[in-house]
Protein backbone atom coordinates (compact mmCIF):
# COMPACT_ATOMS: atom_id res chain seq x y z
CA UNK A 1 0.00 0.00 0.00
CA UNK A 2 1.42 3.38 -1.14
CA UNK A 3 2.30 5.55 2.68
CA UNK A 4 3.38 8.95 -0.11
CA UNK A 5 1.94 10.73 -3.02
CA UNK A 6 5.67 10.03 -4.74
CA UNK A 7 4.44 5.97 -4.12
CA UNK A 8 0.85 6.64 -5.89
CA UNK A 9 3.07 8.12 -8.58
CA UNK A 10 5.63 5.67 -9.02
CA UNK A 11 3.51 2.64 -9.00
CA UNK A 12 1.79 4.16 -11.90
CA UNK A 13 4.72 5.50 -13.56
CA UNK A 14 6.11 2.92 -15.73
CA UNK A 15 2.53 1.97 -17.33
CA UNK A 16 1.83 5.66 -17.69
CA UNK A 17 4.75 5.91 -20.06
CA UNK A 18 3.74 2.82 -22.01
CA UNK A 19 0.07 3.83 -22.29
CA UNK A 20 1.10 7.15 -23.65
CA UNK A 21 3.38 5.98 -26.30
CA UNK A 22 0.79 3.76 -27.52
CA UNK A 23 -2.12 6.50 -27.83
CA UNK A 24 0.71 8.38 -29.75
CA UNK A 25 1.29 5.77 -32.41
CA UNK A 26 -1.96 4.65 -32.94
CA UNK A 27 -4.33 8.08 -33.09
CA UNK A 28 -1.71 10.63 -33.37
CA UNK A 29 -1.82 13.77 -31.75
CA UNK A 30 -4.49 15.23 -29.90
CA UNK A 31 -5.59 19.04 -31.24
CA UNK A 32 -8.15 19.96 -28.78
CA UNK A 33 -10.90 18.65 -26.80
CA UNK A 34 -14.35 19.60 -25.93
CA UNK A 35 -15.89 18.69 -22.87
CA UNK A 36 -19.89 18.39 -21.48
CA UNK A 37 -20.02 17.88 -17.66
CA UNK A 38 -21.27 19.17 -13.93
CA UNK A 39 -20.86 23.16 -13.57
CA UNK A 40 -17.54 23.34 -11.13
CA UNK A 41 -19.66 24.38 -8.19
CA UNK A 42 -21.61 21.26 -8.51
CA UNK A 43 -19.43 19.25 -5.39
CA UNK A 44 -20.35 15.49 -6.63
CA UNK A 45 -17.98 12.93 -6.48
CA UNK A 46 -16.56 10.94 -9.28
CA UNK A 47 -19.14 13.14 -11.98
CA UNK A 48 -19.70 11.75 -15.26
CA UNK A 49 -18.35 13.73 -18.63
CA UNK A 50 -18.26 13.55 -22.29
CA UNK A 51 -15.83 14.43 -23.98
CA UNK A 52 -15.14 14.84 -27.96
CA UNK A 53 -11.36 14.67 -28.80
CA UNK A 54 -10.18 16.19 -32.46
CA UNK A 55 -7.31 14.58 -33.51
CA UNK A 56 -4.48 16.40 -35.87
CA UNK A 57 -5.71 14.33 -38.73
CA UNK A 58 -8.84 16.01 -38.31
CA UNK A 59 -10.80 12.74 -37.57
CA UNK A 60 -13.30 13.43 -34.10
CA UNK A 61 -13.74 10.64 -31.39
CA UNK A 62 -16.28 10.55 -28.77
CA UNK A 63 -15.48 9.59 -25.13
CA UNK A 64 -16.42 9.62 -21.76
CA UNK A 65 -14.69 10.74 -18.19
CA UNK A 66 -14.66 10.70 -14.88
CA UNK A 67 -14.10 14.01 -12.95
CA UNK A 68 -11.06 13.76 -10.07
CA UNK A 69 -10.49 16.64 -9.30
CA UNK A 70 -11.05 20.32 -9.39
CA UNK A 71 -9.08 23.22 -10.13
CA UNK A 72 -9.45 26.38 -8.77
CA UNK A 73 -7.02 29.30 -8.21
CA UNK A 74 -4.05 27.19 -9.12
CA UNK A 75 -5.37 25.02 -5.74
CA UNK A 76 -6.40 21.25 -6.91
CA UNK A 77 -8.94 20.37 -5.08
CA UNK A 78 -10.23 16.28 -4.68
CA UNK A 79 -13.74 15.52 -6.31
CA UNK A 80 -13.29 11.34 -6.11
CA UNK A 81 -14.21 8.44 -4.03
CA UNK A 82 -10.65 7.21 -4.94
CA UNK A 83 -8.68 8.56 -2.26
CA UNK A 84 -10.74 7.55 0.60
CA UNK A 85 -8.66 4.41 1.10
CA UNK A 86 -5.41 5.97 1.24
CA UNK A 87 -3.51 6.98 4.23
CA UNK A 88 -1.97 9.55 2.25
CA UNK A 89 -1.94 13.66 3.51
CA UNK A 90 -2.48 15.12 0.04
CA UNK A 91 -4.56 13.13 -0.51
CA UNK A 92 -7.50 14.77 1.78
CA UNK A 93 -6.43 18.31 1.56
CA UNK A 94 -6.54 20.76 -1.19
CA UNK A 95 -2.79 21.24 -2.69
CA UNK A 96 -0.84 23.19 -5.37
CA UNK A 97 -1.92 21.92 -8.44
CA UNK A 98 1.26 19.97 -9.60
CA UNK A 99 1.80 17.12 -12.38
CA UNK A 100 2.89 14.76 -9.11
CA UNK A 101 -0.96 15.24 -8.49
CA UNK A 102 -2.09 14.44 -12.53
CA UNK A 103 0.19 11.39 -12.44
CA UNK A 104 -0.87 9.99 -9.26
CA UNK A 105 -4.48 10.29 -10.26
CA UNK A 106 -4.16 8.55 -13.52
CA UNK A 107 -2.55 6.39 -11.01
CA UNK A 108 -5.87 5.62 -8.99
CA UNK A 109 -8.14 5.75 -12.68
CA UNK A 110 -5.94 2.66 -14.10
CA UNK A 111 -3.19 4.93 -15.54
CA UNK A 112 -5.96 6.28 -17.83
CA UNK A 113 -4.78 9.69 -19.67
CA UNK A 114 -6.36 12.63 -17.80
CA UNK A 115 -7.19 16.00 -19.88
CA UNK A 116 -7.63 19.22 -17.92
CA UNK A 117 -11.14 20.66 -19.06
CA UNK A 118 -11.55 24.87 -18.39
CA UNK A 119 -14.41 26.53 -17.29
CA UNK A 120 -15.30 29.84 -17.98
CA UNK A 121 -14.94 30.93 -14.65
CA UNK A 122 -11.29 29.91 -14.94
CA UNK A 123 -11.39 27.01 -12.87
CA UNK A 124 -10.40 23.73 -14.61
CA UNK A 125 -12.35 20.29 -14.16
CA UNK A 126 -9.75 17.33 -14.10
CA UNK A 127 -10.54 14.41 -16.20
CA UNK A 128 -9.88 10.79 -16.36
CA UNK A 129 -10.67 8.99 -19.49
CA UNK A 130 -13.26 6.20 -18.32
CA UNK A 131 -12.48 2.53 -19.97
CA UNK A 132 -9.37 -0.02 -20.31
CA UNK A 133 -6.61 2.12 -22.19
CA UNK A 134 -4.60 0.28 -25.00
CA UNK A 135 -1.17 -1.38 -23.46
CA UNK A 136 1.90 -2.44 -25.72
CA UNK A 137 3.64 -5.92 -24.51
CA UNK A 138 5.09 -6.15 -21.83
CA UNK A 139 8.76 -6.40 -22.09
CA UNK A 140 9.59 -3.12 -24.57
CA UNK A 141 6.80 -1.54 -21.89
CA UNK A 142 9.03 -2.58 -19.72
CA UNK A 143 12.19 -1.27 -21.22
CA UNK A 144 11.29 2.30 -22.43
CA UNK A 145 9.50 2.67 -18.68
CA UNK A 146 12.34 2.20 -16.54
CA UNK A 147 14.27 4.78 -18.70
CA UNK A 148 11.79 7.29 -18.85
CA UNK A 149 11.68 7.35 -14.82
CA UNK A 150 11.76 11.04 -13.79
CA UNK A 151 15.02 11.42 -10.67
CA UNK A 152 14.05 10.48 -7.27
CA UNK A 153 11.64 7.77 -8.26
CA UNK A 154 12.54 4.51 -6.65
CA UNK A 155 12.71 2.49 -9.74
CA UNK A 156 12.82 -0.92 -8.08
CA UNK A 157 8.90 -0.09 -6.63
CA UNK A 158 7.84 0.93 -10.24
CA UNK A 159 9.07 -2.31 -11.82
CA UNK A 160 7.26 -4.26 -8.96
CA UNK A 161 3.97 -2.18 -9.44
CA UNK A 162 4.20 -2.82 -12.77
CA UNK A 163 4.92 -6.58 -13.16
CA UNK A 164 2.12 -6.64 -10.80
CA UNK A 165 -0.19 -4.64 -13.14
CA UNK A 166 0.67 -6.73 -15.97
CA UNK A 167 -0.27 -10.33 -13.80
CA UNK A 168 3.21 -11.10 -13.38
CA UNK A 169 5.23 -11.85 -9.96
CA UNK A 170 8.50 -10.90 -8.89
CA UNK A 171 10.89 -11.17 -5.96
CA UNK A 172 13.58 -9.11 -4.88
CA UNK A 173 17.46 -10.12 -3.70
CA UNK A 174 19.71 -7.38 -3.31
CA UNK A 175 20.04 -4.83 -6.68
CA UNK A 176 18.46 -7.62 -9.07
CA UNK A 177 14.71 -7.98 -9.66
CA UNK A 178 13.51 -11.73 -11.13
CA UNK A 179 10.19 -11.54 -13.19
CA UNK A 180 8.44 -14.85 -13.62
CA UNK A 181 8.39 -14.24 -17.66
CA UNK A 182 12.66 -15.00 -17.22
CA UNK A 183 13.70 -10.84 -17.07
CA UNK A 184 15.91 -9.90 -14.61
CA UNK A 185 16.70 -6.55 -14.15
CA UNK A 186 20.03 -5.21 -12.17
CA UNK A 187 20.20 -2.10 -10.63
CA UNK A 188 22.87 0.38 -9.25
CA UNK A 189 22.30 3.50 -7.13
CA UNK A 190 19.01 3.78 -7.72
CA UNK A 191 18.98 2.78 -11.33
CA UNK A 192 18.30 0.16 -13.23
CA UNK A 193 21.41 -0.92 -15.52
CA UNK A 194 20.63 -3.78 -16.99
CA UNK A 195 17.88 -6.08 -18.40
CA UNK A 196 18.13 -9.78 -19.41
CA UNK A 197 17.52 -11.18 -22.95
CA UNK A 198 19.78 -9.03 -24.76
CA UNK A 199 23.34 -7.00 -25.02
CA UNK A 200 24.24 -4.83 -21.89
CA UNK A 201 25.65 -1.09 -22.12
CA UNK A 202 28.59 -3.26 -20.64
CA UNK A 203 28.88 -4.89 -23.82
CA UNK A 204 28.75 -2.13 -26.19
CA UNK A 205 30.93 -0.50 -24.39
CA UNK A 206 33.20 -3.34 -24.68
CA UNK A 207 32.52 -4.19 -28.43
CA UNK A 208 33.17 -0.45 -28.86
CA UNK A 209 36.17 1.02 -26.70
CA UNK A 210 39.52 -0.08 -28.56
CA UNK A 211 37.97 0.40 -32.26
CA UNK A 212 37.36 3.91 -30.65
CA UNK A 213 40.21 4.66 -29.92
CA UNK A 214 41.86 3.67 -32.62
CA UNK A 215 39.57 5.46 -34.89
CA UNK A 216 40.13 8.89 -32.61
CA UNK A 217 43.93 8.47 -32.85
CA UNK A 218 44.30 8.08 -36.11
CA UNK A 219 41.85 11.23 -36.66
CA UNK A 220 43.50 13.27 -34.40
CA UNK A 221 46.96 12.54 -35.73
CA UNK A 222 46.32 12.66 -39.50
CA UNK A 223 43.91 15.86 -39.01
CA UNK A 224 44.28 17.76 -35.38
CA UNK A 225 42.07 20.54 -35.05
CA UNK A 226 39.74 19.82 -37.77
CA UNK A 227 36.53 21.55 -37.79
CA UNK A 228 33.35 19.79 -38.38
CA UNK A 229 30.52 21.72 -40.61
CA UNK A 230 28.16 19.80 -40.80
CA UNK A 231 24.86 19.23 -42.68
CA UNK A 232 22.09 18.44 -41.03
CA UNK A 233 19.93 18.23 -44.05
CA UNK A 234 21.56 16.10 -45.91
CA UNK A 235 23.19 13.59 -42.98
CA UNK A 236 26.65 15.06 -44.61
CA UNK A 237 29.61 17.55 -43.16
CA UNK A 238 32.79 19.02 -44.34
CA UNK A 239 36.14 18.19 -42.73
CA UNK A 240 38.13 21.66 -42.57
CA UNK A 241 41.91 20.87 -41.67
CA UNK A 242 45.00 22.78 -42.00
CA UNK A 243 47.28 21.60 -44.35
CA UNK A 244 44.72 18.92 -46.36
CA UNK A 245 42.19 19.16 -48.83
CA UNK A 246 38.86 20.05 -47.51
CA UNK A 247 36.97 16.54 -47.68
CA UNK A 248 33.01 15.31 -47.30
CA UNK A 249 32.12 12.52 -45.47
CA UNK A 250 28.94 10.86 -43.98
CA UNK A 251 27.81 12.59 -40.70
CA UNK A 252 25.34 11.83 -38.24
CA UNK A 253 24.18 13.72 -35.04
CA UNK A 254 24.44 10.73 -32.00
CA UNK A 255 23.52 13.52 -29.45
CA UNK A 256 23.87 17.44 -28.35
CA UNK A 257 25.19 18.86 -24.91
CA UNK A 258 23.75 21.71 -23.33
CA UNK A 259 25.64 23.20 -20.52
CA UNK A 260 25.90 20.16 -18.07
CA UNK A 261 23.53 17.91 -19.79
CA UNK A 262 23.41 15.58 -22.86
CA UNK A 263 20.67 14.86 -24.97
CA UNK A 264 19.69 12.04 -27.38
CA UNK A 265 19.41 13.38 -31.06
CA UNK A 266 16.51 10.97 -31.14
CA UNK A 267 14.95 12.98 -28.43
CA UNK A 268 15.96 16.70 -29.20
CA UNK A 269 13.21 18.57 -30.90
CA UNK A 270 15.23 20.37 -32.83
CA UNK A 271 16.17 17.56 -35.16
CA UNK A 272 13.03 15.54 -35.25
CA UNK A 273 13.24 13.51 -38.72
CA UNK A 274 16.46 15.28 -39.59
CA UNK A 275 18.43 13.37 -41.98
CA UNK A 276 21.63 13.62 -39.64
CA UNK A 277 19.73 12.10 -36.35
CA UNK A 278 18.86 8.56 -38.31
CA UNK A 279 21.76 6.88 -36.37
CA UNK A 280 20.44 8.17 -33.44
CA UNK A 281 16.57 6.66 -34.37
CA UNK A 282 18.27 3.47 -35.09
CA UNK A 283 20.51 3.28 -32.02
CA UNK A 284 17.48 3.98 -29.57
CA UNK A 285 15.64 0.68 -31.81
CA UNK A 286 18.41 -1.23 -30.60
CA UNK A 287 18.47 -0.05 -27.43
CA UNK A 288 14.39 -1.26 -27.06
CA UNK A 289 15.27 -4.61 -28.56
CA UNK A 290 17.84 -5.26 -26.57
CA UNK A 291 16.91 -3.71 -23.31
CA UNK A 292 19.62 -1.42 -22.82
CA UNK A 293 18.25 1.63 -20.02
CA UNK A 294 21.38 4.10 -21.00
CA UNK A 295 20.98 4.51 -24.49
CA UNK A 296 16.98 4.99 -23.68
CA UNK A 297 16.91 7.86 -21.00
CA UNK A 298 16.57 10.87 -23.19
CA UNK A 299 18.63 12.94 -21.00
CA UNK A 300 22.04 12.40 -19.05
CA UNK A 301 24.97 14.00 -17.23
CA UNK A 302 26.94 14.90 -19.61
CA UNK A 303 30.03 13.16 -17.60
CA UNK A 304 28.65 10.22 -19.00
CA UNK A 305 28.75 11.61 -22.54
CA UNK A 306 32.09 9.56 -23.62
CA UNK A 307 30.98 6.50 -22.62
CA UNK A 308 27.85 6.79 -24.09
CA UNK A 309 29.75 8.14 -27.30
CA UNK A 310 31.90 4.40 -27.11
CA UNK A 311 28.89 2.15 -26.95
CA UNK A 312 26.77 3.81 -29.88
CA UNK A 313 29.73 3.30 -32.48
CA UNK A 314 29.05 -0.37 -32.90
CA UNK A 315 25.77 -0.31 -33.23
CA UNK A 316 25.43 2.33 -35.92
CA UNK A 317 29.01 1.15 -37.20
CA UNK A 318 30.48 4.58 -37.45
CA UNK A 319 33.79 5.08 -35.46
CA UNK A 320 35.03 8.60 -35.42
CA UNK A 321 33.55 11.09 -33.63
CA UNK A 322 34.31 15.19 -33.27
CA UNK A 323 32.38 18.08 -31.67
CA UNK A 324 30.64 20.96 -33.76
CA UNK A 325 28.74 23.92 -32.50
CA UNK A 326 25.23 23.92 -33.58
CA UNK A 327 24.23 27.06 -32.47
CA UNK A 328 25.35 29.48 -29.94
CA UNK A 329 23.93 27.15 -26.97
CA UNK A 330 24.25 24.09 -28.46
CA UNK A 331 27.21 21.60 -29.00
CA UNK A 332 26.10 18.35 -31.60
CA UNK A 333 28.55 14.99 -30.77
CA UNK A 334 28.82 13.99 -34.39
CA UNK A 335 29.91 10.39 -35.77
CA UNK A 336 31.70 10.76 -39.14
CA UNK A 337 32.30 7.87 -41.75
CA UNK A 338 34.54 7.96 -45.04
CA UNK A 339 37.38 6.58 -46.69
CA UNK A 340 39.75 9.05 -45.29
CA UNK A 341 38.65 8.13 -41.67
CA UNK A 342 39.24 4.50 -42.34
CA UNK A 343 42.23 2.93 -40.48
CA UNK A 344 45.22 1.35 -42.56
CA UNK A 345 46.19 -2.46 -42.41
CA UNK A 346 46.98 -2.94 -38.62
CA UNK A 347 50.68 -2.40 -37.50
CA UNK A 348 52.09 -3.88 -34.41
CA UNK A 349 53.26 0.16 -33.02
CA UNK A 350 49.54 1.07 -33.62
CA UNK A 351 47.95 -1.96 -31.95
CA UNK A 352 50.52 -1.89 -28.82
CA UNK A 353 49.67 1.80 -28.63
CA UNK A 354 45.65 1.33 -28.71
CA UNK A 355 45.81 -1.68 -25.97
CA UNK A 356 47.84 0.11 -23.93
CA UNK A 357 45.65 0.65 -21.38
CA UNK A 358 41.95 -0.13 -20.28
CA UNK A 359 39.74 1.56 -17.73
CA UNK A 360 38.59 -0.54 -14.79
CA UNK A 361 35.34 -0.20 -16.18
CA UNK A 362 35.66 -1.80 -19.29
CA UNK A 363 35.31 -5.52 -20.02
CA UNK A 364 39.08 -5.63 -20.75
CA UNK A 365 38.43 -9.42 -22.54
CA UNK A 366 35.64 -8.57 -24.31
CA UNK A 367 36.98 -5.34 -26.34
CA UNK A 368 40.16 -7.55 -27.12
CA UNK A 369 38.21 -10.25 -28.42
CA UNK A 370 36.13 -7.94 -30.51
CA UNK A 371 38.89 -5.84 -31.18
CA UNK A 372 40.70 -8.81 -32.50
CA UNK A 373 37.98 -9.87 -34.68
CA UNK A 374 37.80 -6.23 -36.26
CA UNK A 375 41.59 -5.80 -37.01
CA UNK A 376 41.67 -9.31 -37.98
CA UNK A 377 44.78 -9.99 -35.06
CA UNK A 378 45.94 -12.90 -33.53
CA UNK A 379 45.71 -13.66 -29.79
CA UNK A 380 48.31 -16.03 -27.80
CA UNK A 381 47.78 -17.75 -24.98
CA UNK A 382 48.82 -15.06 -23.01
CA UNK A 383 46.03 -13.03 -24.42
CA UNK A 384 48.14 -10.49 -26.28
CA UNK A 385 47.23 -9.06 -29.28
CA UNK A 386 49.43 -9.36 -32.68
CA UNK A 387 49.38 -8.47 -36.65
Amino acid sequence: MPSTLQDIETDGAIAQNDIDSIAGASTGRIEGIEFSGPDPADDALDAFVDLRVHFQDGHVTEATGTRAAIIRNGIWQWRTERVANFEVPELHRDEQASDQLIAATRTLFGNAPVFLAPHSDGTSSVVALNGAPQEGAFRPALISGVASLREGLDAQRAVQAFVAQRGFECTSSGNTVSISDGTTLTLKDGNVTDISGGLSFGDVLADGYLTSKEHQFLFHGYFPNAQIRANLATGRALVVSPGHDTFEVEAQVIATVHENQATWSWADKGLAGAPAAQAAVYLRRFALDNGIPQLLRPQFDASDLNDAIIAAKPVVNMWTHAATQLNQETTGIVLLRGPQLGLPDANQEAISATVADFPSHIDEKRTRDTYARNRKLTTDADGELSV
